[in-house]
């Protein structure tokens, strides 16, 4: 994985690369399009209006598919956390959030939705967003007949999808910069210890 940070610097270095736009009525919470020039993230209004964590994630998912190698929705975690309509959280419900996406990470990684990954991938690649090269090289075959379901068994073949997939990089920085999140989310109060 990309560290967010790295994601986050190559962003705010990069040409044309520092711009939001907040919609109202949007297609989904937030997204890209590889067709604007300012290479900005369209947030939902609704979105903006609820809990930062779901904002931090949302963010960090559209962040990593604007980066040269991009990542793409291979699957979604389905974080109640984007969903949440709190102005703050309690600790017992922030701990709640972070074991979900732990939870649903954990089943992932561990072949546990392989079907619902091969799923999301067919999708991917009916909008032509890989090419059927990339998607030989992630199953790591040299037939596209052989691009089956089974081939997710092998653990590197699902690690190179995993790395690739937007929600993963999203969460992986969630979880692993917990300590900073909740430190930063207290300083606003948007956080309680109860």
């Amino acid at each position: 994985y990309r560290s967010l940070d790295n994601i986050v610097n190559e962003y705010i270095g990069g040409e044309r690369y520092n711009q939001f736009a907040i919609t109202k009525g949007s297609i989904g919470h937030a997204y890209v399009t590889f067709t604007d020039p300012h290479k900005r993230i369209f947030l939902s209004n609704e979105l903006v209006d609820k809990h930062t964590m779901g904002n931090a994630l949302a963010v960090s998912h559209e962040l990593s598919h604007l980066m040269d190698e991009r990542t793409l929705d291979f699957a979604y975690l389905s974080s109640p956390l984007v969903k949440e309509k709190r102005a703050t959280l309690s600790k017992a419900q922030l701990t709640s959030h972070f074991d979900g996406l732990a939870k649903a990470s954990y089943r992932l990684s561990q072949g546990l939705e392989n079907d619902y990954i091969f799923s999301r991938i067919k999708d991917v690649a009916l909008r032509g967003q890989l090419k059927e090269a990339e998607l030989m090289s992630l199953f790591e075959v040299s037939d596209a007949q052989d691009m089956k379901v089974e081939r997710l068994s092998s653990p590197v073949v699902r690690a190179n999808i995993l790395r690739r997939n937007a929600d993963s990089v999203a969460a992986l920085g969630m979880l692993v910069s917990h300590k900073s999140l909740t430190a930063k989310l207290t300083s606003w109060g948007q956080y309680t210890h109860g």
